[in-house]
């Protein structure tokens, strides 16, 4: 089995911006950036997405520039869903993973 690297922002809310989509509080950093991403490109070779973020993923990613906009688009990404229908073809490389494919421990 391959390692999973998680590379992941965490809110309180689910939503990482404020009013109207602001992210002027995040810190610009672009060494920092640089650093952490072509490490991340070097080491990773699939990206796995949930339904609710592929749409706005999909649609920053596929208009960027530079080499990290390449890396995300040319890498396969798997894109988990409880929708067999839902359509992955907005974002090319992309693959789906539908239904409920984890054990469940129920109760009762």
């Amino acid at each position: 089995m391959r390692p999973l690297i998680i590379f992941s922002d965490v809110t309180v809310d689910g939503f990482m911006a404020g009013p109207d989509n602001d992210l002027g509080f995040m810190a610009d950093d672009p060494q920092l950036g640089d650093k952490l991403t072509g490490e991340l490109r070097s080491v990773a070779d699939t990206i796995i997405v949930g339904r609710k973020s592929l749409p706005e993923m999909a649609g920053y990613w596929t208009t960027a520039d530079g080499e990290l906009a390449a890396w995300m688009n040319a890498t396969p990404k798997v894109v988990l869903s409880t929708d067999s229908g839902f359509d992955v073809g907005g974002w090319e490389n992309s693959t789906l993973a539908a239904g409920d494919v984890a054990p469940r421990n129920e109760t009762g």
